[in-house]
């Protein structure tokens, strides 16, 4: 089958933004949004968490159904469902039925991601992958880029819930090009899912938020933990009883994809801390306002998704091992000049440092996308892709947890500094180039 590789990058691309673009608007009008729903602050937070948490366990499914009824279809469905939800949120009366829309964004959101990335994997040349995750990240680094800006915009001239209204327009351009235009691959349908192994991977993840950001008292924690405990082992138990799970614990063998897994889960978590904990220090330290921070981190996401195009790019030239080594070590370095805003309350400092942070963040990020693919068959991309997704996200809740246990302090930059540190070992030793990839075999 003949495909045009150039107008599917695009399809799914413009589908594909609306994820960042959306999450970092609402993050701009949750204080708006909680007043006109008249809720505390902190449980409007929720439509926020209760996204991530449905984001982390849709995903390995979603890779899943993408490998047995097609990426395609999949990516439509998703697009669809984040178009209706989308339009739900709009209508929003209650503080509930938002979470409820948001929970169905998420749906949507999730059955799209991995499958973008498996439609990749199938289409794309291994020597060209990069190339092509390059363009990808720099859609995604660009959405997240504008959502801050162009949410203070709509919020402004028409309410927050034009953040939601704004979806549709794009997203119905994107849904009836992706009809028309996205290639169709042999599927496998003797494939299964695995709705308990899903079950009890929310489970997981539910306590694991409810044990680390609910400020219950410390017996109810321990009584939370405990079941934890309990669902993880059961969790271990089902995947390693089925002969199609939902996480494949096979695939782990592979160290190349167990350390795109883990790189990606310390680089969105210390992504994730730097975007929700500098506008807390910018209010603190410098008196900028909240609601004008949103620009200045503006300067971050450029840079980085500029870096992640560039690092793409050049991925196959420079050597994509070396990049992920790369982005760790400049992540480190611009976790250090953080913690200077406590010190030097200059704007300049602030704006210098972040371009830096969204270097260390970009500039690795397709490489490590890109080697954890590369070391899976063709024929699992989904599933893989699903896994991988579910890891960044939960480096993000990570990001959340360690921000409501540290708050914005010296404290918080010095874990992530260590947690940096944690990256570079696992690139070292994950990375070697004497390990032979999936590819070979393909």
């Amino acid at each position: 089958m003949k495909t045009n590789r150039h107008l599917v990058v695009f399809i799914v691309l413009i589908g594909a933004m609306l994820a960042p673009i959306n999450s970092t608007m609402i993050a701009v009008g949750l204080p708006i949004i909680a007043d006109s729903l008249q809720q505390s602050l902190g449980m409007t937070t929720w439509v926020v968490t209760l996204y991530l948490i449905a984001m982390a366990v849709v995903q390995p499914i979603s890779g899943r159904l993408g490998d047995i009824f097609g990426s395609s279809k999949m990516f439509i469905g998703g697009l669809g469902l984040f178009l209706l939800a989308s339009v739900g949120c709009a209508f929003s009366f209650s503080l509930w039925w938002l979470i409820v829309c948001r929970v169905l964004q998420a749906l949507g959101g999730a059955c799209m991601t991995p499958n973008v990335s498996a439609l990749f994997r199938r289409i794309t040349p291994p020597e060209q992958l990069g190339k092509v995750f390059s363009w990808f990240g720099l859609g995604m680094g660009a959405g997240a880029a504008i959502g801050p800006i162009l949410g203070s915009v709509l919020i402004q001239l028409w309410g927050w819930r034009s953040i939601f209204w704004v979806n549709v327009p794009i997203g119905l351009i994107a849904l009836v090009t992706a009809i028309f235009f996205l290639p169709k691959f042999e599927t496998d349908r003797s494939q299964s899912v695995d709705g308990l192994g899903a079950l009890y991977l929310g489970i997981i993840l539910s306590l694991f938020v409810l044990i680390t950001q609910s400020g219950f008292p410390w017996y109810t924690n321990l009584i939370l933990l405990v079941i934890l405990v309990i669902a993880t082992f059961l969790f271990i138990r089902q995947e390693k009883r089925r002969d199609q799970p939902l996480v494949d614990f096979s695939l782990f063998k592979r160290l190349p994809f167990t350390g795109g897994d883990l790189s990606i889960l310390i680089s969105n978590c210390i992504m994730y801390s730097t975007l929700l904990s500098v506008p807390f220090v910018l209010e603190s330290e410098l008196n900028i306002p909240a609601k004008s921070s949103g620009f200045i981190l503006f300067f971050f996401s450029l840079s980085m998704s500029f870096f992640t195009w560039l690092g793409g790019q050049k991925a196959e030239k420079w050597g994509k091992r070396r990049l992920v080594l790369l982005s760790f070590s400049i992540s480190g370095l611009a976790l250090i000049l953080y913690i200077g805003f406590f010190a030097f309350h200059s704007l300049a400092y602030v704006i210098v440092s972040l371009l830096i942070g969204g270097l260390g963040a970009g500039i690795g990020l397709t490489a490590i996308q890109v080697l954890t693919l590369e070391a899976v068959p063709k024929h699992v991309a989904g599933i893989a892709s699903g896994i991988n997704m579910t890891f960044r996200y939960i480096g993000s809740i990570i990001g959340t947890m360690f921000l409501s246990v540290l708050s914005y302090s010296v404290p918080l930059f010095i874990v992530l500094i260590l947690f940096s540190i944690m990256g570079l070992f696992v690139a070292y030793i994950f990375f070697k180039p004497s390990i032979r990839l999936a590819g070979d075999h393909d």
